[in-house]
């Protein structure tokens, strides 16, 4: 029974995160330009009166994968928005992010 040693298990675990990330960024890069004007009107978001109740599961789902591909770029602003209010008010936290990002 052949192995393999750790440091070539190892290395290409490596490899694969590396393209993993670079095409995770690659895009991003490309994607950033266009979410600008992909963003949704705020009041159109928080529209009560387009609320209603789903008759069942399936049409549940479907609606919040329609929702989060319309509001998509609204709710990673506001994402990003709670994460920089969270990392201010914390500034450990904050220190502890630059540590591990370093």
């Amino acid at each position: 029974m052949a192995t393999q040693s750790p440091l070539l298990v190892s290395q290409a675990t490596t490899i694969a995160a590396t393209s993993a990330a670079r095409a995770f960024f690659a895009r991003i890069s490309d994607e950033a330009p266009a979410s600008p004007t992909q963003r949704r009107p705020w009041m159109e978001l928080l529209d009560r009166n387009q609320l209603s109740k789903p008759d069942n599961l399936s049409e549940a789902t479907a609606r919040i994968w329609k929702n989060w591909t319309y509001f998509r770029i609204n709710y990673i602003i506001l994402l990003c928005g709670a994460l920089a209010i969270s990392l201010v008010s914390h500034p450990f936290s904050l220190f502890m992010l630059v540590c591990f990002l370093a």
